[in-house]
């Protein structure tokens, strides 16, 4: 049997990773959301920064973005769960590796927030979850992978695409709880900003993709939609 994928986009705080996590529960299949990886680097490199672990501490954000953008820096992912994952960074310009344990628990504060947003204008940063990813829905006979360029890049053969949108002033209330309050509606529109101007794999409506607005219904009724389009499809 081939491996499936149900794809899940939309823009941050739309309510994807709540109604994923719900969907593949129902269906017994795996559930992994991208922005989670890129939290997750965004978390180990912060980590290597502030402990003095190969950057210095004095190292600038701008000289880290700089060497990802010229690939003097890259990344890969050992493993990850959503308790802890390990990462490993490889330094050109010093020939030093490094492999550093993160606490993904950690992954939805302002800070890991706003910097995962930046990392991921990055090609090879991009480069290296798309991988992970790929080999993650490999090994499962169905998973349900949620992002903003999972449907238009990562999986354009997706066995189902979904996009679920949401009004503005929601999907801040809805970040603000998940980030203890830390970030807010002018964050939100900075990321919206980012995430549908950025050269790579901005985030658009997927072709083919069934569009959820996220607003008045419930977590379940939005879970049953899916499943109904789900079980319409040609075998299932």
């Amino acid at each position: 049997m081939k491996n499936e994928v149900i794809s899940i986009d939309g823009p941050s705080g739309s309510g994807k990773t709540s109604v994923g996590k719900l969907l593949a529960k129902k269906l017994e299949a795996k559930f992994i959301s991208s922005g989670n990886l890129y939290r997750t680097i965004a978390n180990g490199l912060l980590h290597l920064k502030t402990s003095n672990i190969l950057f210095s501490k004095n190292t600038s954000w701008e000289d880290i973005y700089n060497q990802l953008a010229t690939k003097n820096l890259s990344v890969s992912i050992a493993k990850f769960n959503t308790e802890e994952a390990l990462i490993e960074v490889n330094q050109k310009v010093t020939n030093s590796n490094q492999k550093q344990n993160v606490d993904t628990k950690n992954n939805y504060s302002a800070e890991i927030t706003d910097l995962s947003s930046r990392i991921s204008q990055f090609s090879n940063i991009r480069t290296c979850v798309n991988v992970y990813l790929q080999d993650y829905v490999s090994q499962h006979l169905l998973t349900v992978v949620e992002g903003r360029d999972i449907g238009s890049v990562v999986f354009k053969d997706a066995k189902l695409k979904i996009y679920i949108d949401s009004p503005l002033e929601l999907r801040a209330k809805r970040r603000l709880t998940q980030s203890s309050n830390e970030e807010g509606i002018k964050d939100m529109i900075r990321r919206d900003t980012s995430d549908t101007k950025r050269e790579n794999s901005p985030l658009i409506i997927p072709d083919g993709s069934i569009i959820i607005v996220n607003e008045k219904q419930s977590i379940d009724e939005i879970v049953e939609i899916i499943l109904q389009e789900y079980r319409g499809l040609e075998g299932n």
